[in-house]
C-alpha cells in the first residue's frame, strides 16, 4: 500500500516539469505517466519497505509480542530475521529495476516530451520568444509549424514571424558557466523559415534558417558596414537531440562500454564531429587559397549547371581558420562610394546558370566563410562583397554589404575522409585540434568519464541503502513502544533522506567539471564525489549496528 501511494505521488509530480514547460496534450499525459509508474516505484520501494518494517516491529512491540518471543528465548537479533530478509529483497529489486528499467523509462519520457522538435520550437518561441541553434540565438514574436511538404516528407519546416538572429561565436573563458556567446552580426527580417530534417542514427536533427526580406548589421558598427539581405541562409547547423545521452538513461553494458572507453559517448562524439567539420572546412580553405595563388581568377561549379567566378586581380589573399579574405581586412569599411572608378572595386563576382550569366558585381573586398557538411557531404560558402555595385541584368544598385544565398559545392574526397577521424585520433595527436575546441573535447572526456563512475557508485549505494534503512526501521519499531511507532518512523525517515541527499549531491559534486580545466588551480571531483555518495550509507550503517547491538545486549 505505501509502495503504491508513493509511486502514484511521486509519478503525478514528476508531470509538473513537462506539463509547465513543454504543453503536453493529453495523449502525451497518459504516455508519460505510464513510463513514470516503473521508474517511480523504483524510487518508493525503499522508503515503502522502511515504513513497513517499522509499522510491523512497532506494532509487534505495542502488542507485547516482542516480549512473548523473549520470553521463549527468541534473541532480538533472531527476531530482526524477517526484515533483514525483507531488506535484501527490497535491495536485489531495486538494483535490478535501477540498472536495467529505469533507465528505459525514463528515456522513453523524454523521448515522448521531445518526440516533435518542430512543436518543441514553437513552444519555445511562444513561451521565451527565444530558440538557440548552436551559435545562432534567433529571437521572433511568433511562430508556428507549416504544412508538410510531399517533396520532403523527411522534413518539417516553422515559420517565425518578425525574427532577429544573433550570430556569434562561442569563447571558453573562465566564468561560472564556462561559455560566452561573443555577438558578431544581428539580422532583421520580416520571417524566417526554420527547417528541421534528420540528421544522424543518434537523434540529432539538422537545421537550416531561411531569412527573407531583412537586413543585417554588424556589433561593432565603427568598423564596418551595414546592409540590406534579401536572403540569407544559415546552416547547415546540427541541433543535439533534446533527448541527449546522459548516465541515467544507460544499462549496465552501457555504462560499463563507456568507463572504457570515454570516446564512445555521445556528447564526445559530437565535438568530435564539430572539430571534424572545423578541420575539413580550414582545408579546404587552404585548398581555395592555393587555387587562388598564381592566378587572378577562381570558378566554383556547384549542382545544376551553376558557376561562379570571383576574380581578384592582385589582391592579397589571407586564409584564417576557415575564413579566406580577399583584399584585407580592411577592404569593406565605410560606406558605399558613388563614382569610383572600377580600379577601386578591383573584386569581381559573375553568377551564372547553364552558361547564362544572371548576375554581376565589383566590389572592394571579398570575405569566404567556409562550412562544411559531413552528412550530404557538401561545401557551403558564405561569400560577402564588401562596398559593391551589383548588376542583375539590366539592373543596377549599390550595396555596402552584398551578401548572395550560400554557394554549395560537393566536397572532395580527400576532405570527406576527415569526418572519419575518431575520439581516439585526437587523443592521441591533441597537437592538430582547434584551439577553442581542445578545451571542450577534454573537458567532455573527463566529464563522461566522471558521469559514468558517479552513475554506477549512486546506483549501488541505492540498492544497498534499501537494505540499511530496513535495519534501522526493524531497529526503531522494536524499540518505540505503548504506540509510538509512528513517531519510529518519522525518526528513521531522517537517515532515508540523508542517504538520499548525499548520494544526489556526491553525483552532482563529481559532474562538477568546468568548462575550461586549468592545470594550475583545477583538481578533478572524482574523489570528492564518491565519497560524498557513499558517506550517507556508512552513517546510517553505523546507526543501524550501533541500534541492533543494543537491542541485542538487551
Amino acid at each position: 500500500m505505501a509502495s503504491g501511494a508513493l509511486t502514484a505521488i511521486m509519478s503525478f509530480g514528476g508531470l509538473l516539469r513537462p506539463l509547465t514547460r513543454q504543453g503536453l496534450n493529453a495523449v502525451q499525459v497518459v504516455e508519460m505517466l505510464g513510463y513514470f509508474m516503473p521508474a517511480m516505484s523504483t524510487y518508493a520501494f525503499p522508503i515503502a519497505a522502511l515504513f513497513a518494517a517499522t509499522l510491523v516491529y512497532g506494532r509487534l512491540a505495542t502488542d507485547n509480542e516482542l516480549t512473548a518471543m523473549r520470553a521463549s528465548g527468541i534473541s532480538h537479533m533472531g527476531i530482526a530475521v524477517p526484515g533483514i530478509v525483507l531488506g535484501l529483497i527490497v535491495a536485489g529489486i531495486s538494483m535490478a529495476m535501477v540498472c536495467f528499467v529505469v533507465p528505459v523509462a525514463i528515456m522513453r519520457v523524454e523521448r515522448v516530451m521531445y518526440s516533435n522538435v518542430s512543436q518543441w520550437m514553437v513552444t519555445q518561441i511562444e513561451r521565451n520568444h527565444e530558440l538557440v541553434v548552436q551559435n545562432q540565438s534567433v529571437f521572433a514574436s511568433s511562430a508556428r509549424i507549416l504544412p508538410a511538404d510531399p517533396k520532403q516528407p523527411d522534413e518539417t519546416a516553422v515559420l517565425l514571424d518578425s525574427p532577429v538572429i544573433i550570430s556569434g561565436e562561442v569563447e571558453d573563458r573562465p566564468l561560472p558557466d564556462g561559455k560566452l556567446l561573443i555577438p558578431q552580426d544581428f539580422y532583421l527580417a520580416r520571417q524566417a523559415v526554420v527547417r528541421i530534417g534528420k540528421a544522424s542514427e543518434d537523434d540529432d536533427v539538422q537545421v537550416m534558417i531561411d531569412l527573407q526580406e531583412g537586413t543585417s548589421f554588424p556589433r561593432k558598427p565603427a568598423n564596418a558596414v551595414q546592409g540590406g539581405v534579401t536572403a540569407t541562409r544559415f546552416g547547415p547547423m546540427s541541433m543535439p537531440s533534446r533527448v541527449g545521452e546522459k548516465t541515467k538513461f544507460m544499462d549496465l553494458k552501457k555504462l560499463h562500454r563507456l568507463s572504457e572507453d570515454p570516446g564512445r559517448a555521445r556528447r564526445v562524439s559530437q565535438v568530435v564531429r564539430d572539430i571534424n567539420r572545423r578541420v575539413q572546412a580550414r582545408e579546404y580553405a587552404k585548398l581555395l587559397a592555393a587555387e587562388f595563388k598564381g592566378k587572378s581568377s577562381l570558378r566554383l561549379e556547384g549542382l545544376g549547371g551553376d558557376a561562379w567566378v570571383i576574380t581578384r586581380s592582385d589582391l592579397p589573399i589571407k586564409v584564417t581558420d576557415e575564413t579566406l579574405t580577399v583584399g584585407g581586412s580592411e577592404a569593406g569599411a565605410g560606406a558605399v562610394v558613388a563614382g569610383l572608378a572600377d580600379a577601386a572595386r578591383p573584386v569581381r563576382l559573375e553568377q551564372s546558370a547553364g552558361g547564362v550569366a544572371t548576375l554581376n558585381g565589383q566590389a572592394r573586398g571579398a570575405v569566404i566563410k567556409i562550412r562544411a557538411d559531413d552528412v550530404a557531404q557538401r561545401i557551403y560558402l558564405d561569400l560577402r562583397l564588401d562596398d559593391a555595385i551589383m548588376q542583375d541584368g539590366s539592373e543596377s544598385y549599390a550595396k555596402p554589404r552584398y551578401t548572395p544565398r550560400a554557394i554549395s559545392l560537393p566536397m572532395p574526397a580527400d576532405i570527406a575522409a576527415i569526418s572519419q577521424t575518431t575520439a581516439a585520433a585526437y587523443i592521441q595527436q591533441q597537437k592538430i585540434l582547434p584551439p577553442d575546441l581542445k578545451g571542450r573535447f577534454q573537458r567532455e572526456l573527463v566529464a563522461t568519464s566522471n558521469e559514468v563512475t558517479g552513475e554506477l557508485n549512486s546506483r549501488a549505494g541505492f540498492a544497498i541503502s534499501s537494505f540499511i534503512l530496513v535495519l534501522v526501521g526493524v531497529a526503531l519499531g522494536m524499540m518505540f513502544k505503548s504506540g509510538h511507532f509512528l513517531s519510529a518512523f518519522a525518526v528513521s525517515i531522517v537517515p532515508a533522506l540523508l542517504c538520499i541527499v548525499l548520494n544526489v549531491t556526491g553525483q552532482h559534486t563529481l559532474e562538477n567539471v568546468p568548462r575550461t580545466m586549468l592545470a594550475a588551480n583545477w583538481h578533478n571531483p572524482l574523489g570528492i564525489g564518491l565519497t560524498v555518495i557513499w558517506s550517507g550509507n556508512v552513517i546510517v550503517l553505523i546507526l543501524a549496528v550501533i541500534l541492533l547491538t543494543r537491542l541485542q545486549r538487551q
